[in-house]
């Protein structure tokens, strides 16, 4: 029964639009669930330690789950905050699947809009992609076909401000990597997921930093001001395949960072403490 209600308060979006985060680390603590005790308590251990390190743990929100063992661990990893730029995969996902209702191809030019915006993170790629989409309704659905619910949408166009939590981008990867047709068709999910392999090198930080040399990884990042509170919001979501095999996926959210650079210092800490542990 108590396993029951820890898996429900892990994984049930419990938060109305953006959490006010506690002022200390042990006023949230890092719940693992699933798996076998000892699987739970190294990944415990492993999150316990990220949060500990960090420079500003109230403004840190992680949520993974590690397919090869069943555990799924998270910290603060209901609270949402703005995508910024990891939205593009979600953006481009949309199109696809909306194309595929409409028993039409997508042309070159929607491609190439998304390869510029997943692996160099084109601004104006993303917009393209949005202005296909017409709304976030095309967006709505996608995230409702893949089980993804609670989501909060920005209604003004403005798609780096839909907020998500850890947890929900972890359901998202999730539903990319399932290797069906569910939500939109399984080869419009490899596509997206080998353009977050292949993606240039200045926008390989978070996730994948501290896997071993070879490990197959594909991640998305996303930065840019926060609007509604001090500093900067910087995100990473990704998926890694061990060479051993099977999968992980990995959320790590940051918001009130000084600058950009310093965001994506904290999200590459956080990734080699939960990366040697995995």
């Amino acid at each position: 029964m108590k396993r029951a209600v820890s898996i429900a308060l892990l994984l049930v979006g419990v938060c109305a639009g953006i959490v006010a985060a506690p002022s200390s680390a042990s006023a949230a603590p890092v719940t693992c669930v699933g798996g076998t005790s000892g699987a739970r308590a190294k990944l415990t251990k492993a999150m316990r330690t990220a949060v500990t390190n960090d420079r500003k743990p109230s403004t840190l929100r992680i949520a993974l789950r590690d397919g090869r063992t069943g555990v799924e661990c998270g910290y603060q990893a209901q609270s949402r905050i703005y995508t910024r730029s990891v939205i593009k995969v979600a953006l481009s996902a949309a199109l696809i699947r909306m194309r595929h209702k409409q028993g039409r191809p997508v042309t070159k030019r929607e491609y190439s809009y998304m390869n510029a915006a997943i692996t160099r993170s084109v601004n104006a790629a993303g917009q393209a992609l949005y202005n296909r989409l017409g709304s976030d309704a095309p967006l709505r659905n996608l995230f409702l076909s893949l089980g993804v619910n609670g989501i909060k949408y920005s209604g003004d166009g403005r798609w780096g401000n839909t907020r998500l939590s850890a947890a929900q981008h972890i359901k998202f990867l999730q539903g990319l990597t399932d290797g069906t047709n569910r939500g939109l068709p399984l080869s419009g999910k490899l596509y997206l997921i080998d353009r977050m392999h292949n993606l240039i090198n200045k926008q390989v930080w978070g996730v994948g930093i501290g896997v071993p040399p070879g490990t197959y990884f594909a991640l998305k990042g996303g930065w840019g001001p926060s609007q509604s509170q001090p500093g900067y919001i910087v995100n990473s979501i990704g998926v890694v395949r061990p060479k051993t095999g099977g999968q992980y996926e990995m959320a790590i959210l940051t918001n009130r960072n000084k600058s950009e650079a310093i965001g994506k210092r904290r999200l590459n800490q956080v990734a080699r403490v939960m990366n040697a542990a995995l």
